[in-house]
């Protein structure tokens, strides 16, 4: 790692923080600290309840949302992740070998590309975190990614996924990465999000539009007069779950509650970064400007507390249900557009062949 980078400012997570915390951030910071210490009470409290049974936590799912909002402990996110995200029940339904029979299948001939592809990302995986110096959390992310491809071939593999696993392996070993992996692409994001076409996250862009042009009108207006598509932004943060978006800290309570609630929490984050950018945007009229400033304001975004009170409770309700009826009739106009694109695709082609 260059030296120069190791003197620069990082979280506690190890990441790199965007600039130096001013002494506002560091009062902030300790006040945060403090909180956190409170809420770790209260996780130790509602598991004493639970008579110390994790996975019991399930059991009361109103305190279990409640508590997931204000923030898991960082030292019981290992034990919990895997319980309120599924991937304990994917786990147990299928071998206890399974996942060192998938790695042998890895190797074999018809997973040249996607290993090429897997190989190409892993120099890009978080290269200024300690962690990733080292050999063996990069053999595990490589192991990670290929046995999922192995594990699901109509997805492969997808960029952004390198970043998710990632993440993973900051707090699971190899094997329990890859499991939660499965839970987050099988079980809480929609199908076709990683695969070739993104139709399922192309669909959520759109569906995101919906909801921006009713929770922020005055944004959505302004972005459209200036020519600015606001998938052209979002979608990175739904594709990456924020990772390499928010900061690190805001990024992993934002994934405390995806975990348990699923693919709407994207929704309300992303509003809710919209809502926090409006001010800002509406000073600007230039669409570059626009682009530059929706990129990098998130970064700074060291406040996790204040995002996510306006995530959940600035917002209004828009349960899953409306999500999932938009989501239909939505990813209908991509499918269409998708089937249009290769229809002229195989015109193309076949000219060129008649040629």
């Amino acid at each position: 790692m260059d030296e120069k980078q190791d003197q620069k400012p990082r979280d506690k997570h190890g990441f790199l923080l965007p600039r130096h915390p001013t002494d506002e951030d560091m009062r902030d910071l300790e006040q945060y600290e403090e909180a956190l210490t409170r809420r770790s009470k209260r996780w130790q409290m509602f598991l004493t309840q639970l008579g110390g049974n994790l996975e019991r936590v399930t059991t009361d799912p109103q305190t279990l949302k409640a508590l997931c909002r204000k923030g898991i402990p960082n030292d019981m996110r290992a034990a919990l992740w895997p319980i309120i995200s599924g991937a304990t029940q994917i786990r147990q339904r299928e071998p206890e070998d399974y996942y060192e029979r998938t790695l042998k299948e890895v190797g074999s001939d018809e997973y040249v590309r996607v290993r090429e592809q897997i190989e190409m990302d892993l120099p890009r995986t978080f290269p200024d975190h300690p962690r990733f110096d080292d050999n063996r959390t990069v053999d595990a992310l490589r192991n990670v990614l290929s046995a999922y491809a192995v594990r699901s071939p109509e997805v492969g593999y997808c960029q952004s996924m390198n970043f998710i696993a990632g993440v993973l392996l900051l707090y699971f070993n190899e094997q329990d990465a890859f499991w939660a992996l499965c839970a987050i692409i099988e079980k809480l994001m929609p199908p076709h999000y990683y695969t070739s076409t993104m139709r399922g996250c192309h669909t959520d862009q759109r569906v995101l539009e919906e909801l921006v042009r009713t929770k922020v009108p005055r944004l959505h207006a302004h972005l459209a007069q200036a020519g600015v598509p606001i998938g052209v932004v979002s979608t990175r943060w739904f594709l990456c779950l924020f990772i390499n978006v928010l900061p690190m800290e805001t990024t992993l309570r934002v994934w405390d509650c995806f975990l348990l609630e699923g693919s709407k929490v994207l929704f309300r984050v992303a509003l809710a970064l919209f809502r926090e950018c409006e001010p800002s945007i509406l000073q600007l009229h230039d669409a570059q400007d626009i682009l530059v400033t929706l990129m990098h304001i998130p970064e700074g975004m060291l406040a996790s507390d204040r995002l996510l009170k306006t995530a959940f409770r600035s917002l209004g309700s828009f349960p899953m249900r409306t999500i999932s009826s938009q989501r239909t009739s939505k990813e209908a106009e991509v499918q269409e557009e998708i089937e249009e694109v290769e229809r002229r695709r195989k015109e193309i082609h076949e000219m060129r062949a008649a040629v």
